[in-house]
């Protein structure tokens, strides 16, 4: 019997090339599953480590149960934060459980509120009267701050600066915004500059109005180019230097052109409304401030005498 060696290795090498494809489709499959192991571990570890947690809701007021757009919402101690749409609605991403959201708006007092498992918080802030009933004194009168429209800065007793304040003008410095406060020398009584919002004019001067208890002291006693001083024939001082500064109540400073109007053009570089204590009814209550200070010379020189002036004066006229 003759044997077809030929077919027989045609079948061989048919059998060898179906082996090698289920070996090749196999480890496929191996590698797949592998592969998609090791992704789903990276993932489980990214979400527990890296991946931040989406914190959702809506902020309502007492008297705004509609939702308060524009409210602020930040991650506490952390510059991450949002703010509320027209609805009230927010949403923002936390590190942590361990988190904590500040809701602030104006007139409304401010709310914290831990996250931990919360994915929707909803809160309602409650309404703060004291900042919104606050009295202040502008051009035309007295409004409080809910009616308010201007620009305006009010200063209590309890917020000027404490210390040895030889001028109302130390009493601002760095405590209201837009205000700029400059001594312009050393000498006792001496003005000092305030900018308002910036300067307005270089040539006319940036000082602005001062009126002290309803009495407005004209810009026009300013010398131009030397700040807020008044013109003398000797040394010029500051215009308002005859208040003491502890019989101020408050100061208003008028910043924008609304709320200075009343005064027009002498209020362009703004206003300062000036308010000193007065009596009141009640018991009688006395407050005693003190300051001392002295100096000394360090190096103190030696000065002549008239007649050793004279003296050496003439030696040298006749000396030549």
């Amino acid at each position: 019997m003759k044997l077809d060696i030929t077919k027989n290795i045609r079948q061989l090498k048919g059998c060898k090339l179906a082996f090698q494809a289920m070996a090749l489709q196999l480890l496929m499959v191996i590698s797949l599953t592998a592969y998609g192991g090791t992704s789903r571990t990276a993932s489980d570890n990214g979400r527990l480590f890296a991946e931040d947690i989406t914190v959702t809701g809506k902020v309502t007021g007492e008297d705004s149960p509609e939702g308060l757009p524009g409210v602020n919402v930040i991650v506490k101690g952390t510059s991450q934060g949002t703010v509320t749409d027209f609805e009230g609605n927010y949403s923002i991403e936390v590190p942590s459980e361990e988190s904590v959201l500040v809701f602030s708006f104006i007139g409304y007092q401010v709310r914290e509120v831990a996250v931990g498992n919360q994915s929707v918080i909803n809160i309602e802030l409650a309404s703060d009267a004291r900042t919104l009933d606050e009295i202040v004194v502008v051009g035309y009168g007295t409004q409080t701050k809910r009616d308010l429209t201007g620009s305006v800065s009010k200063l209590n007793e309890e917020n000027f600066n404490q210390g040895v304040n030889a001028s109302i003008e130390q009493l601002l410095e760095g405590k209201a915004a837009g205000v700029q406060v400059v001594q312009n020398s050393g000498e006792p009584g001496g003005g000092m500059s305030i900018d308002i919002r910036g300067v307005g004019s270089i040539n006319a001067g940036s000082a602005p109005l001062y009126v002290v208890d309803g009495l407005p002291i004209e810009n026009s006693a300013l010398i131009q180019g030397t700040g807020n001083q008044v013109a003398a024939t000797r040394s010029p001082r500051n215009p308002i230097s005859f208040l003491n500064p502890a019989d101020i109540a408050s100061i208003e400073i008028l910043k924008d052109a609304s709320a200075s109007a009343i005064y027009g053009a002498r209020g362009a570089n703004g206003v300062i409304l000036i308010t000193t204590k007065s009596g009141s009814a009640g018991q009688l209550k006395v407050d005693y401030n003190g300051h001392i200070g002295f100096n000394e010379v360090h190096n103190r020189l030696g000065l002549l005498e008239p007649q050793q002036y004279m003296d050496g004066i003439n030696s040298l006229i006749e000396g030549g």
